[in-house]
């Protein structure tokens, strides 16, 4: 207010000038309005939050009694009520009442409309509008409702939610509240954007973590100088570092290679990858050295980050421990170099038995003919028992070489494990001593195999004493009511012979000792690890089982079972009585001439006719002559392998086609030849492995002839 004063100086009159403020001071409030919201539903932690505070702040600063959201259903073919909503005051509350249950499809309602022209919507009085534009129309009227609008909230082009607002008088549309309302509304779309992003990021973050801690191979990631960001659990366990130790520091440091033979420092893939840009690769025969100790063979590759625009912002190392595969490889090799072995050690033995066989016939054929007791005869058994342990160690090279089936029979233990083990450590400066019990069982052994493991284990024995020493082999019967009767031998119930081998040797670590039966494992500089292995697997082979106990320093025992024969034993070999002598007409096949020539003649020595075949296909052609002429054999012995010809197993099979009661014994210097372990199955009533002995021969004939063959 201004006075205006008269010439004379007095106040003639005021002059005032007023400004409507009215719109301004709206504004102000609108816009501190937009901003708290802004705010709060930039701090909202979800959607539905974020609808709550603006529904009540815009509610309370506009003075619109009630706010309400609908969001589309399920389809996205209707809005549902949002349980987001507010109220402030009974008619609000019972609007809210009423209006549950209501769906809105697109175009229907004020909802619906928004929804469909996704842009606000007014209605100054809602209770003079019919029921198809407002089909609430009835409930507003009778509860005073009037005015109303609704605001879409879009984001990407789609409609998340409608955002409406009542009075309880009627108003037009007012433009600014609309525009702060909208504002809003796109906050909150862009707040829904957010949200959105971030759970993409959080849960493409989750699934690389989850990723990262499930994957089999080692994980690391540097940045782009090398420097390490992350490692998975197989990485951290591999080289020994934890992920908040390892973070921060050079690749180099945590990830430390070298040249499994050389040891020289290897160059690190990722200074490869950061200088060409390229996926690089380990060497190979590259080493893992860990933090812990361990050493890791690994196979790699390391490949760049890049961004958008191709630029290297780090490096992903990912390797895997192919220890275990390197050396089941290895093992490979040498299984294929041994089952080579095998197939010549095969040939070898059948050559080297067959002329054994020869050999060993003719000096049992000169024996016999000289007295039994002579000087004479006596040496010409010495020669033929040297033979025979020729024959052993064929026998052993096959079953070191391939395995195989046991040719199982009852054997007295105490001949056989003195024999074994006297000629292992003949010209050691270890000696042996034995405890054999009487009334010892037989055991159902191949002689031959089980030789070989008590050789084995007296070799071992005799390597653990390098200054001497003795070896205590000592056997037992035992007999279990149930299987694991004894905890550590998973055998029975059945009756078993335990041989017990023992040194006073340098004994096993507790470290190896569970690892002593695997192939190819040895603490010898010069030995090849199959010793022990071939032992387990000849054991096991006869249903029987080995075990060891030892401490360092104190020696190792070997506990070996094998399947009692059913028959108890004396303290002493006791020899088969053969059964009566009877004779027959034989034919018998053999490749060798010289074999078919010296047997020949033994069996016409013993009263036999005998009749030759050179192979399996001469041997048919005789047999079925034989019945052809009323004059058939009465016993055929058949060589298993023929090379170049019909062999024994095929011949067989044509025999039983002609005479399904055909009498026939299997022979072979091949041993370990499944037709040898299960004769029986093939049709055979004997089998007799070369090279044999006079007696040994004479004794299955006999039996055969006489029906009582095993």
């Amino acid at each position: 207010m201004t006075p205006v004063r008269a010439a004379s100086g007095e106040i003639a009159c005021f002059i005032s000038i007023a400004t409507d403020v009215t719109e301004r001071r709206r504004a102000e409030r609108e816009v501190n309005l937009l901003v708290a919201l802004m705010k709060a539903i930039a701090e909202a932690e979800d959607f539905d939050s974020a609808l709550a505070v603006a529904i009540s702040e815009i509610c309370q600063a506009t003075g619109w009694e009630y706010g309400e959201v609908w969001v589309p259903a399920a389809g996205n073919e209707a809005l549902v009520l949002s349980p987001v909503w507010y109220g402030s005051g009974p008619a609000s509350s019972a609007f809210r009442e009423r209006t549950l249950g209501y769906t809105f499809a697109r175009g229907h309602g004020l909802p619906g409309t928004v929804w469909e022209r996704r842009a606000p919507a007014w209605h100054e009085d809602t209770s003079a509008l019919s029921a198809d534009v407002f089909p609430r129309s009835a409930i507003a009227a009778t509860l005073g409702i009037r005015a109303g609008f609704g605001v879409p909230i879009i984001d990407r082009g789609d409609v998340l939610a409608v955002l409406g607002f009542f009075l309880l008088e009627t108003r037009e549309q007012d433009a600014e509240m609309v525009a702060i309302v909208s504002a809003v509304a796109a906050e909150l779309g862009a707040l829904v954007r957010r949200k959105r992003i971030e759970q993409q990021l959080a849960e493409t973050t989750e699934r690389l973590a989850v990723t990262l801690q499930s994957i089999g191979d080692g994980v690391i990631t540097t940045d782009r100088h090398g420097m390490v960001e992350r490692l998975n659990p197989v990485a951290e366990s591999l080289t020994g570092w934890d992920q908040a130790s390892a973070a921060g520091r050079p690749l180099s440091e945590v990830f430390s290679i070298v040249n499994e033979f050389s040891r020289e420092p290897c160059e690190s893939p990722v200074v490869r990858v950061l200088t060409t840009g390229r996926v690089a690769g380990l060497a190979n025969h590259t080493v893992l050295l860990s933090r812990g100790g361990p050493e890791y063979v690994l196979n790699d590759s390391a490949a760049p980050i890049r961004d958008r625009d191709g630029n290297i912002h780090g490096v992903v190392l990912v390797f895997r421990d192919v220890t275990a595969e390197k050396r089941l490889e290895e093992e490979l090799q040498k299984a294929s170099q041994l089952e080579s072995l095998g197939v010549l050690a095969g040939g070898i033995a059948h050559d080297f038995n067959n002329s054994l066989a020869a050999v060993v016939a003719h000096i049992g054929l000169v024996r016999l003919s000289f007295p039994e007791g002579s000087e004479a005869a006596h040496k010409l058994l010495g020669a033929e028992q040297a033979c025979l342990r020729a024959t052993s160690l064929t026998r052993q090279l096959l079953t070191f070489s391939r395995g195989g089936a046991p040719l199982r029979k009852a054997a007295a233990i105490p001949q056989l494990v003195r024999q074994s083990a006297t000629f292992a450590l003949t010209g050691s400066n270890v000696t042996c001593e034995f405890d054999f019990p009487r009334g010892l069982w037989h055991a159902l052994v191949d002689e031959g195999q089980v030789g070989q493991v008590i050789s084995n284990l007296a070799i071992n024995a005799q390597q653990a004493m390098p200054a001497g020493g003795a070896i205590r082999i000592s056997a037992e019967n035992v007999e279990f009511e149930r299987e694991g009767q004894v905890p550590g031998v998973p055998l029975g119930p059945g009756r078993f012979v335990r041989i017990t081998v023992c040194d006073d040797g340098v004994g096993i670590p507790a470290e190896i000792i569970g690892r002593v039966f695997d192939p190819y494992f040895t603490t010898k500089q010069k030995g090849s690890g199959l010793g022990l292995a071939a032992s387990y697997s000849i054991v096991r082979n006869h249903d029987g089982h080995i075990a060891v106990e030892s401490e360092p320093g104190r020696g190792a025992c070997f506990h070996l079972y094998f399947p009692a024969a059913g028959q108890p034993a004396t303290s002493e070999a006791v020899p088969e009585s053969a059964p009566t002598p009877a004779t027959g007409r034989i034919l018998f096949m053999d490749d060798e001439e010289s074999i078919r020539r010296v047997i020949g003649e033994l069996l016409r020595r013993f009263g036999h006719e005998v009749v030759l075949a050179r192979d399996g296909a001469e041997t048919v052609e005789l047999y079925s002559r034989a019945l052809e002429t009323g004059r058939p054999f009465d016993l055929v012995l058949l060589d298993l392998t023929v090379p170049a010809g019909v062999g024994g197993k095929a011949a067989m099979e044509k025999l039983l086609s002609i005479d399904p009661g055909v009498r026939a014994l299997v022979s072979s210097g091949y041993s370990n030849d499944p037709v040898m372990a299960n004769f029986q199955s093939y049709g055979f009533k004997g089998v007799i492995a070369k090279p044999y002995t006079p007696d040994e021969l004479l004794r299955i004939v006999n039996q055969s002839l006489a029906g009582t063959a095993p």
